[in-house]
């Protein structure tokens, strides 16, 4: 041991009581950085895993110029070409999506929404809307009906 190390050790235990409220100063700021960063990490893998799971799955096929302004006029010509090419693939779930803004409204508010058109067959392999509805029922898409899945918001009186 050299004898700068044995002269530090001496000082810093001349005073016991200093030294454990620096000690535990610092180890009380070492968890909370952990903790906050884990916290912040687990929030964020959620927010990502969420929007996969509503938002259409990990890969988003959409029409030049799509992304950057959605508008209902961009949307891909032929569908068919592409659901041919992905059929190829072993285990791909895949499934068509019309989306686009409007407003919709009652005798007491107006908001607006995003209006997301689905195959209802191939949809929940997609997204977790269908396992995710509390009251009611999902599209089934049968019979040629046309249906739609509305949320609520809910609110403490």
């Amino acid at each position: 041991m050299s004898i700068l190390f044995k002269i530090a050790w001496r000082n810093l235990w001349r005073n016991p009581r200093r030294s454990w409220v620096l000690i535990s100063s610092i180890a009380v700021g070492i968890l909370g950085y952990f903790g906050t960063t884990s916290f912040s990490r687990g929030f964020l893998e959620q927010m990502v895993e969420t929007t996969i799971n509503l938002q259409g799955g990990h890969i988003v096929i959409s029409a030049k110029g799509y992304q950057e302004n959605p508008q209902i006029r961009l949307f891909i010509r032929n569908p068919e070409v592409i659901e041919e090419e992905l059929a190829h693939f072993e285990g791909l779930h895949f499934a068509p999506l019309i989306s686009f803004q409007g407003m919709i409204s009652s005798s007491e508010t107006a908001g607006g929404v995003v209006i997301n058109g689905v195959d209802p067959a191939r949809e929940p392999q997609i997204t977790t809307v269908a396992k995710s509805i509390v009251a009611g029922r999902y599209v089934d898409g049968e019979n040629g009906n046309h249906e739609i899945v509305l949320g609520a918001a809910w609110r403490k009186s």
